[in-house]
């Protein structure tokens, strides 16, 4: 919630800390790094973090506590990135449409077609 409270502008109306279109859309994209740095370091690991985890049996065979590790850091990363996705297309559409709908105003009372 602490993370999208900047992207949603769910402080006070007369609040003077409102983030513009384009420094929620850095902010966005720079929320993703620090879940990045995890999901990569369980892709990319060869030994299981948690070693009671390694000696529990498994369910299926062959299916090892590394690659369930891996499996879980490629997950971490599609949804972390589809979500963040998500919200920063509904920011950009949302300031397209207002600069548009602001050039439509403009060219209104200037009677251009």
């Amino acid at each position: 919630m602490l993370l999208y409270w900047p992207i949603l502008e769910a402080t006070s109306p007369s609040s003077r800390r409102h983030l513009s279109p384009g420094a929620k859309l850095v902010y966005m994209l720079l929320a993703t790094l620090p879940q990045d740095g995890v999901a990569l370091t369980l892709l990319f690991s060869r030994v299981p973090f948690y070693d009671s985890y390694a000696h529990v049996p498994r369910l299926i065979d062959g299916y090892t506590a590394l690659i369930d590790q891996t499996i879980a850091g490629a997950v971490l990363m599609v949804v972390g990135k589809v979500t963040l996705a998500v919200a920063a297309l509904a920011v950009f559409f949302r300031w397209f449409g207002g600069e548009h709908r602001a050039d439509r105003g403009i060219e209104s009372r200037l009677g251009v077609r």
